[in-house]
């Protein structure tokens, strides 16, 4: 059997790949489901590793709190860290054909281009 310092820190490295791939603006809700599948999934490593056969004991023995404290489990954040969307991302097409239009400019003087 593997050590379970072994064993929580491919979990965190694991976690820490979907976090990276799923953190992105409106994330609560799948990081939610991450962050509560990671925990059930140890908790019932500890209860296989420890012998405890009932699944009630098994959460009043290993809470979540001591799966962060005293196991070293990654804890996954479960919003974003921008909330805020870039202004750049926000504009239209019709202001991207503008600018594609006045590129020409050159210190206020139109440049003409005839096709």
């Amino acid at each position: 059997m593997m050590p379970l310092e072994c064993v929580v820190k491919a979990v965190n490295a694991t976690v820490r790949g979907w976090v990276g791939y799923f953190h992105y603006k409106n994330c609560s809700k799948t990081l939610g489901l991450v962050k509560s599948h990671v925990e059930q999934r140890l908790i019932t490593h500890l209860r296989k590793r420890y012998k405890v056969r009932d699944r009630k004991t098994g959460y009043i023995k290993f809470p979540n709190r001591t799966l962060y404290e005293k196991y070293g489990l990654y804890k996954v954040p479960t919003t974003a860290g921008f909330q805020k969307v870039h202004a750049w991302t926000l504009r239209t097409s019709e202001s991207r054909v503008r600018e594609n239009r006045t590129h020409g400019l050159m210190r206020g003087n139109r440049m003409t281009v005839d096709g």
